[in-house]
């Protein structure tokens, strides 16, 4: 199948999504941002901080609604449940609805309101990558994508806005009209990173760990974080000479199986003197991180980004 898509390369402006026929309107358009949760990091998280701005730039008013979130981490604050009830049943109201797992009262609410709905999908991960892992994990992605299918067939929502091609084409696949998806990358604040002060202390950790190769990302089973681990095995044993793997990110799934695989494997290939997980990070150490490690490394097996 072709993956021909409309790709909007645009800056970051109310144009990139494409609410043509609504901006001479924009006082009357009350538009709610949906995601079953929203914190300060995660990459979807920063899509909707950022998508917020472009709107209210552009006039709107903006609302964010997450059945769970960290609102003293948040510029924002999103409303609650009663509030999001009161602008959905206005006409004009406009949801983007934030879908990358399963949501059940998210579904719940469309269908009892029926606003007109712009699906911004973000990719569900396969559910095999969990098998084994995280049954949890599993059954939710699982019952993610049933979802996708529900949400394609719903008569409110009149369009989908998609991090990538790949994204555009599983949803066409699932069948989602063509015409109706839009590419739209996901908002980001790499433009801001220049101006973020190094953290002395991370800074001077990678200098005695050079070279430093850096994954920065959840520690899920499809990011092929066990990949990176053997392929710096590799490394070690065909050059000799001494290197680090930096990985940031969290332990993410509800069985820690998957970590615990890591550790094994980091013990069996004698690895420990040069492996450090940072499950924390500040702004100022991810940009340090990022501008003093010698390379990106990354093995992921899914990305619904790219």
């Amino acid at each position: 199948m072709e993956n021909t898509f409309s790709v909007d390369q645009t800056p970051s402006q109310t144009s990139r999504f494409n609410l043509k026929g609504l901006e001479e309107e924009a006082s009357r358009v009350s538009i709610v941002i949906m995601a079953p949760s929203v914190t300060l990091h995660d990459a979807v998280s920063q899509d909707i901080l950022h998508s917020k701005e472009a709107l209210e730039e552009g006039g709107f008013d903006v609302y964010v609604y997450a059945e769970h979130h960290y609102a003293d981490q948040l510029p924002y604050q999103p409303i609650d449940r009663a509030r999001v009830g009161q602008i959905l049943r206005e006409p004009q109201a406009l949801v983007i609805y934030h879908h990358a797992l399963a949501w059940e009262l998210g579904e719940k609410l469309l269908d009892q309101f029926q606003p007109q709905t712009i699906l911004r999908y973000h990719n569900i991960s396969p559910p095999k990558f969990f098998r084994g892992y995280d049954d949890t994990s599993y059954y939710a992605t699982k019952a993610g994508e049933m979802q996708t299918t529900r949400l394609i067939e719903k008569s409110y929502v009149r369009s989908y806005l998609v991090n990538s091609p790949f994204s555009g084409q599983n949803l066409e696949e699932l069948g989602a009209p063509h015409d109706a998806i839009q590419v739209l990358p996901p908002f980001h604040n790499i433009d801001e990173w220049p101006d973020c002060p190094d953290d002395p202390s991370t800074k001077e950790w990678l200098e005695a760990s050079k070279p430093a190769f850096l994954f920065v990302g959840r520690l899920l089973p499809h990011k092929g974080i066990h990949h990176l681990i053997k392929a710096l095995s590799a490394y070690l044993d065909a050059y000799g000479d001494p290197a680090s793997l930096q990985i940031v990110g969290k332990v993410c799934l509800f069985d820690p199986t998957y970590y615990k695989s890591l550790e094994k494997l980091i013990s069996k290939l004698r690895l420990r003197d040069f492996i450090t997980f940072h499950q924390e990070v500040s702004r100022e150490q991810l940009v340090t991180f990022y501008r003093y490690s010698q390379a990106f490394v990354l093995c992921s097996e899914h990305e619904g980004f790219c």
